[in-house]
């Protein structure tokens, strides 16, 4: 009986439930902790249906539909594995396995393979047991189990597409790739990038940039969300690709910019072997850039990184303990205080660092000399400016954006996701620089000044939007849209800082 007219009340495996009008089948079972399986569903892209593996029986209807795309109706009764469903399920995953490597999901020498891994020899470099990226942690194998399949009615093929290693952090091998299509979809609906494509047809299909171009060329972010939602190994990260199954994930935050945007940590043992966006680990595409993503477990195993303390001894560097680094360095500083002393940081530092060290010069070093190699006229114009900042969520009230010298080519990501949404929407976004970035396609107008002439550039603006007189077709078309907006945004980039003008331009 009808709740609300929010509300939708249906039976699925004759448990009543009461879900939100508008949800799919899926995603009412899912709420409910009902196990529909699936290889591509994702809860952030748009219902699919190309695997046809969540096919579901409904009564009353004589074709069995798929459940993430078919919306929930009142009083509508659901089985999701009656004995006809799961049938016809094992049909339609025996024709994927058909043409996917199966022998490491269908062995009937897995559970000994697992425990003595005996059985290596059957398998070759690209696929199968441990040779899998996918080892252990395979949402397609987990589906396999479900379904109960154990052998192969129908003939396998074996497409032989060479495995693509060239390009960096990530390889492909698209003879494990299954077509779910996940990653062509974040690519183009999440990341909005659209650099991933479905190419050629039948068995030669593969997933890359059009026109066979290289990812760098198809203007890739190597943001990893399409690595992060592939359900097989066709996508593996080149770095942790043999590393296994993480132990632990553990909440933190991205130290590359000043985005800090949260991440999970991949552990295992006492090493970390990668990074994620936050949520489930196959599920969520996220908002990182290319070092957040993949760059972060690299620097903190790179075998240059001091991990222990070093002292400079006379007959030359040699590591001590922590107790004794810092009691040599007490020794050091108890010379030095007040005026005699200054601290010289890193640029590098997150904002919590630099909250410590000042501290730590105001009562301990008592001092008030703090700098670093990034400050100079035109880097305290900008922190002036950057007082006077606002938050990421403000790019969803605004009517008008307009970007200055920002590059957000492998960079602020959340920042260029929210700029290419609001363009998307129909958002004028303006920008102003040199550099084609990520966001560069969804300019309504782009700008560029005159080497060496910024400063006048914007004065000109300035006087524009006092007198529309003797002004350029780009500059008037840019004052039309900024005297129709009530909202405009303006976002500045770092680059400001590169020109030889900023401090005037700033000010």
């Amino acid at each position: 009986m009808r709740q609300s007219n929010n509300l939708v009340s249906l039976t699925i495996n004759d448990q009543q439930l009461t879900v939100k009008k508008g949800y799919t089948i899926f995603q009412a079972a899912k709420e409910n902790n009902i196990y529909v399986p699936s290889l591509c569903a994702h809860k952030d892209l748009t219902p699919f249906g190309g695997c046809r593996i969540c096919i579901v029986e409904i009564k009353g209807k004589k074709k069995n539909p798929t459940a993430c795309t078919t919306p929930v109706e009142d009083e509508m009764i659901v089985y999701t594995n009656s004995e006809s469903i799961q049938k016809e399920r094992r049909e339609i995953l025996q024709l994927i396995l058909s043409e996917h490597p199966s022998g490491c999901l269908i062995c009937n020498e897995i559970e000994d393979c697992e425990k003595f891994q005996g059985t290596i020899r059957k398998v070759g470099a690209t696929t199968g047991c441990m040779w899998c990226p996918n080892d252990g942690d395979c949402e397609l194998s987990k589906v396999v189990e479900y379904c109960g399949i154990d052998q192969l009615d129908f003939p396998a093929l074996y497409r032989g597409f060479p495995l693509e290693k060239e390009e960096p952090f990530f390889d492909r091998d698209y003879n494990l790739c299954i077509y779910c299509s996940r990653c062509v979809r974040i690519c183009h609906e999440q990341r909005k990038s659209s650099v991933l494509t479905l190419k050629q047809r039948g068995k030669y299909t593969t997933i890359g940039a059009a026109f066979d171009q290289s990812h760098i060329d198809g203007n890739c972010e190597f943001c990893g969300a399409c690595v992060s939602v592939c359900p097989t190994g066709a996508l593996s990260e080149k770095y942790r690709k043999w590393a296994g199954v993480p132990d632990k994930y553990t909440p933190s935050i991205c130290p590359a910019c000043s985005m800090q945007c949260d991440i999970q940590v991949l552990s295992k043992g006492d090493k970390i072997i990668g990074t994620l966006p936050p949520g489930e680990p196959h599920l969520s595409g996220g908002e990182l850039c290319v070092k957040g993503r993949f760059t972060l477990s690299q620097l903190v195993n790179h075998p240059d990184r001091l991990k222990e303390p070093i002292f400079k001894y006379p007959e030359g560097d040699g590591i001590v303990s922590w107790d004794t680094a810092i009691e040599k360095a007490k020794e050091s500083l108890s010379k030095y205080s007040g005026e005699k002393a200054a601290i010289y940081i890193s640029p590098n530092l997150t904002t919590e660092e630099f909250a410590a060290i000042k501290i730590f010069a105001n009562k301990v070093i008592k001092t008030s000399y703090i700098t670093s190699s990034a400050l100079n006229k035109n880097t305290i114009s900008f922190l002036n400016l950057v007082k006077k900042s606002t938050t990421l969520n403000r790019i969803k009230k605004a009517d008008c954006i307009v970007s200055i010298f920002l590059n957000g080519n492998y960079n602020y990501s959340p920042l260029t996701i929210s700029i290419k949404s609001a363009a998307e929407k129909g958002i004028p976004y303006i920008q102003i620089g040199f550099q084609k970035d990520t966001t560069s396609r969804f300019a309504r107008l782009k700008l560029t000044p005159t080497l060496c002439n910024e400063n006048l550039f914007f004065k000109n603006i300035i006087k524009s939007l006092k007198s529309s007189k003797n002004v350029t077709k780009e500059i008037e078309k840019l004052i039309d849209i900024l005297n129709n907006s009530s909202s405009p945004l303006l976002i500045i980039g770092p680059g400001i800082l590169d020109l030889s003008q900023s401090e005037q331009i700033i000010l």
